[in-house]
């Protein structure tokens, strides 16, 4: 099992209805959880995520739609999982 993600860390992050995306684990801004990147326990964490090329938007997510970013993960090798075909997110995709 690999060590679990820290904060600063480029991952992907994927929220329901969403593709996979870059993402950095971050510090909360706001309450209940400001200033932590990492709630829950065990299986159930969740982590604080903000999106990259994407308004910056932030969000909590579960630890199992978390996975760390590799380096051939962002080149023209990577993952299926991982493309974007839908136009309108596609150029924001690459640009993250």
């Amino acid at each position: 099992m690999p060590p679990p993600v820290q904060e600063g860390e480029v991952v992907w992050a994927r929220m329901t209805g969403y593709p996979w995306w870059p993402a950095v684990i971050s510090p909360a801004s706001a309450p209940p959880h400001m200033g932590m990147w990492k709630v829950g326990v065990g299986r159930r964490n969740r982590y604080h995520c903000t999106f990259l090329a994407w308004n910056k938007e932030t969000a909590w997510i579960e630890g199992i739609r978390v996975r760390r970013f590799r380096r051939i993960d962002g080149g023209e090798g990577r993952r299926k999982e991982y493309i974007v075909m839908q136009g309108d997110l596609k150029q924001s995709h690459t640009q993250a």
